[in-house]
């Protein structure tokens, strides 16, 4: 689900009573999304690509840092 032009303020409010281990949210440019975390299936497919990628990457001599689900939080929009 979206839910469009909140400001940040509106959505740090929100947050807290948004906190249910099944729900993932996203907010970025004043749109809020909703939705489900990834299920088991997705998780095994992304740990097998995830190897596979850092396999190539290592082997390519390719200089890279994992960050797995990674969490960015800035007031400020970065131009």
């Amino acid at each position: 689900m979206l839910f469009p032009w909140l400001t940040w303020e509106q959505f740090k409010t929100l947050e807290p009573m948004l906190d249910i281990p099944e729900v993932r949210l996203s907010f970025l440019d004043g749109i809020l999304e909703i939705h489900k975390k990834a299920g088991r299936k997705h998780e095994i497919a992304k740990g097998r690509i995830g190897a596979l990628v850092e396999t190539y990457l290592l082997n390519a001599g390719f200089d890279y840092t994992p960050t797995g689900s990674l969490t960015l939080e800035n007031e400020s929009r970065l131009v």
